[in-house]
């Protein structure tokens, strides 16, 4: 028999996954055309996103079954959650672990077309045209290729003049501040406003790392105290419910904290028999129990929401949008762009929002736009004979789902088995090696028992979902995540392709579900035994000194907190502190992973002294330092102590002028609040309980828009406005 052939599009992380199947598992030839100069897709370092941002999954689900993170040299250990470059430099690792001579860089596929039962694959490199053929194809081209236009009004005079001073960017394109923040003299104390439009994950990622390259503009090292910073308006039609990484563990005796996966994909939270994956349209019952974990295990049972909108409700992951809401640099508006116009001088743009209720509030003074609207996945299948994509159940007006893949777990179309398409449905890592492992055995002939049934069910849904997407009347019954049944489908896909379960220290139906805890005939266990037995190791950690209560609290630490302690008294051994500041900045050190300004300030607001603090997840600690003013307002001095926090969330440390302890309370899996005692001796000479000012609870701020009928429209979109619902500078502004 002749030798089979694949040829594999795209060398991003699914590329990469359909590369290590077919080598491990098959003797077939395969080429990878990518366009770029490297491996990585949406990860490389000058694709679409920024190198800098945080991750919104942990290491352990982003992670593949056959390379562990321990794996890979980042010259530190991995961080629970990876920042981009470091997803970069994993992949890179795992692009070695496959021959060069598989590789095409730099080279476009053009078209792709059947010839015979095979394809005909078309492709150019430095100008030169190239045809070769293949019995296989497997498009990994990913879903987030085409950024989306703005769907709003725009002005022409704004749209059609390149010398328009307020910058429009995809958030693709965002890298630095400067690209829309002119750093000069004149503009210093210049508020500057910036708009982003889009609520999802797109919209919270680049509204968070705007939030913190703009206090880092001012406290870093070389920050401008002149500055006075930007203001962050995020704007989304749907709820949207920010969640942290780190999250309150429910199932512990002791206040305890682990990553969020460790809830979401913790198989004892379903039922103790064999799962089947499960697919339905969203619901306002599947709103209700959405929020009902928010309020539950993020908030703490804060607030007392009556939540019956028909929208689906939007989560956005990560630890820097949770804080930069809750400390007021990014505000929250519900509602939906309609139009961008010249603003009230030539310098600034005016938007106008139509909210929940159909009214229109006004937006001045708008200093650049961010467009996070999101992506049109079906770009990514341009290439496609047309008589290919009829076969897929091509939709080109649907930017979510734009075929029907109801086979080999959301990789392939029943009708059409010589083609996959993975990755295309939004799906984690895990999943997708799920998709090749069953490809796999449809191309070799191997035992396979995907029911014939459920694909049936699949498509139809899917024709569903589409038709939904279509109607705008329909907006309700479309989900943020199309298919979210992770544990469905990840314990179906093992059981139909005959795996084996690692369970290191778990059961059958208790255990963190990743893409290491299974392993198929013919694949090594190797790699996967370093990601089990860190995630258990992690666990140990937890459940033995609670480590990740020091990352919540200093997270949780951004904003602004007054002391309720009485007033100053002679015979004090160190000065009353009444409000303490905390702003993120860049780690200026190498080792740290976050670090923050502080600024103590008396009762009247006065600054009487800085600090700095820091964190590392190496060792899991705080620490604090002194301010070299000498060399600058925010330059780090000499440390001055190590702040350790023990699992009852208390601390104890020594300093010039006494003892100082601690205690850290949480409310859910944010910072509530902290108490510090200094002695002297054996004598108690201050004691200060901190609170937060001007707290906004985080549901409250997510969920506007749902409040009674007589509410104004301002409140209902969770701004200040005039009678007229104009919304000028009454924003609040971050500190």
């Amino acid at each position: 028999m002749a030798e089979k052939s694949v040829a594999i599009v795209g060398a991003g992380p699914a590329g990469l996954i359909a590369a290590r199947k077919l080598q491990a598992l098959t003797p077939f030839k395969f080429t990878i055309f990518e366009k770029s100069t490297r491996v990585g897709g949406l990860w490389d370092r000058e694709s679409f996103i920024h190198p800098k941002m945080m991750t919104n999954f942990c290491r352990f689900t982003a992670t593949f079954s056959d390379f562990a993170w321990e794996s890979v040299d980042l010259g530190r250990p991995a961080p629970v959650y990876p920042q981009a470059w470091m997803v970069e430099k994993y992949l890179q690792g795992y692009g070695r672990l496959i021959p060069d001579e598989c590789y095409e860089f730099q080279t476009c596929v053009t078209r792709t077309e059947r010839e015979g039962e095979g394809w005909k694959i078309s492709s150019t490199k430095d100008g030169v045209e190239k045809t070769r053929y293949f019995d296989y194809l497997v498009v990994a081209t990913g879903y987030l290729q085409h950024p989306k236009e703005l769907r709003c009004e725009i002005e022409p005079s704004i749209k059609t003049n390149p010398l328009f001073p307020v910058p429009i960017l995809h958030s693709t394109k965002y890298r630095t501040l400067e690209q829309i923040v002119p750093f000069n003299e004149s503009s210093n104390d210049v508020q500057r406003t910036v708009l982003v439009i889009g609520g999802s994950h797109s919209g919270a990622d680049i509204a968070s790392l705007i939030a913190h390259q703009a206090s880092d503009a001012r406290w870093g090292p070389n920050g401008n105290q002149a500055f006075r910073g930007v203001k962050v308006i995020h704007v989304g039609m749907n709820v949207l419910l920010p969640i942290p990484g780190m999250v309150w563990n429910k199932a512990a005796t002791h206040v305890s904290m682990h990553p969020l996966e460790f809830t979401l994909c913790e198989r004892s939270t379903r039922e103790a028999e064999p799962l089947t994956f499960a697919f339905t349209p969203a619901s306002i019952q599947e709103n209700q129990v959405l929020l009902f974990y928010y309020k539950e295990i993020i908030e703490g049972g804060v607030g007392d929401l009556d939540f019956m909108e028909k929208l689906p409700a939007n989560v956005a992951l990560g630890d820097r949008y949770y804080q930069c809401i809750q400390d007021g640099r990014i505000q929250l508006i519900r509602g939906v762009v309609k139009g961008l116009e010249k603003g009230q001088n030539s310098e600034t743009i005016t938007a106008r929002v139509n909210g929940k209720d159909g009214q229109d509030v006004v937006i001045h003074n708008i200093t650049a736009v961010i467009n996070a609207t999101g992506f049109n996945s079906g770009g990514g299948l341009s290439f496609l004979a047309d008589d290919v994509k009829e076969q897929l159940e091509f939709d080109p007006a649907n930017t979510r789902l734009p075929a029907v893949l109801n086979a080999s777990y959301m990789a392939q179309n029943s009708n059409v088995r010589e083609i996959a398409l993975l990755g295309f449905v939004p799906v984690n890592w895990g999943i997708i090696e799920m998709q090749m492992r069953a490809v796999v055995n449809r191309w070799t002939g191997r035992p396979f028992d995907e029911d014939a049934e459920h694909i049936a069910a699949l498509g139809d849904h899917m024709r569903y979902i589409q038709a939904a997407i279509r109607d705008e009347k329909r907006k309700e019954e479309v989900p943020q995540f199309l298919f979210g049944d992770y544990l469905g489908l990840m314990e179906q896909a093992a059981r139909e392709l005959r795996m084996e379960q690692i369970y290191g220290k778990n059961g059958d139906f208790n255990g963190l579900f990743c893409s290491s805890r299974f392993v198929g005939p013919g694949e090594s266990k190797s790699e996967a035994l370093k990601t089990m037995y860190a995630i258990h190791h992690l666990q140990e950690d937890i459940d033995r000194r609670n480590p990740l209560l020091a990352y919540v609290a200093f997270t949780g630490l951004l904003g602004r907190w007054r002391s309720k302690s009485p007033a100053d008294t002679a015979d004090t051994c160190a000065e009353a502190v009444y409000e303490v500041e905390a702003h993120p900045r860049y780690p200026t050190a190498p080792g740290y992973d976050l670090e923050h300004v502080i600024v103590l300030k008396d009762g009247d607001g006065k600054e009487k002294s800085r600090l700095v603090a820091r964190y590392t997840e190496v060792t899991y600690e705080i620490s604090l330092w002194a301010v070299d003013t000498s060399k600058g307002p925010c330059e780090t001095g000499p440390l001055l102590f190590k702040v350790p926090i023990d699992r009852d969330s208390n601390g104890e440390v020594t300093a010039p002028f006494g003892t100082i302890s601690y205690h850290v309370d949480f409310r859910g899996s944010r910072l509530d609040g902290f108490r510090v005692t200094v002695e002297k001796g054996l004598a108690i000479e201050q004691t200060f309980v901190f609170e937060r000012l001007c707290e906004q609870v985080i549901a409250d701020a997510a969920l506007v828009g749902l409040k009674g009928e007589d509410s104004s429209v301002a409140e209902k979109l969770g701004v200040q406005a005039d009678e007229n619902g104009v919304v000028n500078d009454a924003l609040p502004t971050a500190p």
